[in-house]
């Protein structure tokens, strides 16, 4: 490198470039906006020169390369790299070419890292999976309650009906509530009552769904059905 010739400035080499056309406008902003401006500042051209135009024409036909080659990084691709470069970079002249590329590929795949999904992570479940779990959750219980002795007096006494309406009601509730509890509670009228006395805390704890029938209940529901 000679001491004739000065180094070229980066307003002076963007401006011949905006009439090159190699790459895109938006790109070409990008890459000396990201790297070239600060490369051409820092770092002196790695060619020898006896007037500034003989360098400058040197630095355009370099950078050429450059230009083309970090075109296709994002700007934060392009920060990243430089960023990781410049830091290491222990010369006067420029950082050769394919350590900028590398450093770009490097902070692309780590970008990609960060972004893509942690295979470890719990997955929420989907709206299908949390109604076959309802369902589920639902039709067991209501299997195992008609088989009881409950079942069996509301039949025989004709309060089967509004039991098994109420009983239904209850256990869709606790059931919607352990299949989605990251949803909250169902949608299902239940006056405050009965909201109260089905909480999520107690569903988890217990792990089951749990209808209570009290003979005050069984008492109204015969008294509505003899139409009294």
């Amino acid at each position: 490198m000679s001491n004739k010739a000065q180094k070229p400035k980066a307003e002076e080499v963007r401006q011949i470039f905006d009439g090159l056309s190699i790459v895109t406008k938006p790109k070409l902003n990008r890459v000396f906006d990201e790297v070239l401006d600060e490369l051409l500042i820092l770092f002196w051209p790695p060619y020898r020169a006896d007037t500034n135009r003989e360098l400058l024409d040197c630095a355009v036909t370099g950078l050429k390369q450059y230009v083309e080659d970090l075109s296709d990084y994002t700007a934060d691709e392009l920060s990243a790299g430089w960023r990781e470069v410049r830091r290491r970079h222990k010369t006067q002249g420029w950082p050769a070419l394919g350590v900028v590329l590398a450093a770009c590929d490097a902070a692309r795949a780590k970008a990609k890292q960060s972004k893509a999904p942690d295979a470890n992570a719990e997955k929420a479940p989907s709206k299908a999976e949390i109604r076959r779990e309802k369902k589920r959750l639902f039709d067991d219980f209501m299997a195992g309650f008609q088989q009881g002795p409950l079942w069996s007096r509301a039949s025989d006494e004709g309060f089967i009906l509004p039991m098994m309406k109420y009983v239904q009601t209850c256990a869709e509730y606790q059931a919607g509530l352990l299949a989605a509890a990251s949803e909250g509670a169902p949608d299902i009228p239940l006056n405050e009552n009965v909201r109260r006395r089905y909480s999520l805390d107690d569903l988890e704890r217990d792990g089951r769904i749990s209808v209570s029938v009290s003979d005050a209940m069984i008492e109204s529901w015969n008294w509505r059905g003899a139409g009294r």
